[in-house]
């Protein structure tokens, strides 16, 4: 009697080769996911010139520095009623610009980030329409004037507002 019966069957019917070859497959599958989910959630915040962004710092620091010396204040209210936002500057030492832009960051996704331009309406207060996308969770907010001076004139003041909290933000200088 011959035993070889088994043997003549081929290799994709072998119980020893799926034995092997699964482990093996299910590690390709796996890795092919992981790699996917790597690539498309990528965080949008590594920034790629570390070099650039360390030469950057000192001017922003300046920029804090000369907006706490002037002792700018920014308060800023969101109506989205009326789609409208609406910022009073309490400074001391210096005239205000025309024009101010309002950089919002979304702290995930760089593709949401925008900026507004801020019209000057009054002697410290400024008003912006918003824009149609929903002010909704958490950004990093920024103020500049939209003129840039020199660079000894640059100020900027920083905040953050969670929109699910509160609708008023209060934006200052970096100490």
């Amino acid at each position: 009697m011959n035993n070889d019966v088994s043997d003549a069957r081929p290799w994709y019917r072998q119980f020893w080769a799926w034995f092997i070859l699964s482990p093996l497959i299910a590690v390709v599958i796996v890795s092919s996911i992981t790699v996917t989910l790597a690539v498309k959630g990528a965080d949008d915040r590594v920034v790629d010139n570390y070099y650039k962004e360390g030469r950057m710092i000192n001017m922003r620091i300046d920029e804090d520095v000369l907006a706490q010396k002037l002792g700018i204040i920014a308060e800023i209210q969101f109506d989205v009623e009326i789609n409208e936002l609406s910022l009073r500057l309490k400074q001391t030492n210096s005239s205000l610009p025309e024009k101010l832009k309002l950089e919002f960051s979304h702290p995930v996704q760089a593709e949401l980030d925008y900026s507004l331009i801020l019209n000057r309406v009054g002697a410290n207060q400024y008003q912006a329409e918003l824009s149609a996308q929903p002010l909704r969770y958490r950004w990093y907010l920024r103020l500049l004037p939209l003129e840039q001076a020199e660079v000894d004139e640059r100020w900027r003041l920083r905040g953050e507002i969670n929109f699910s909290d509160t609708q008023t933000v209060i934006l200052k200088a970096d100490s």
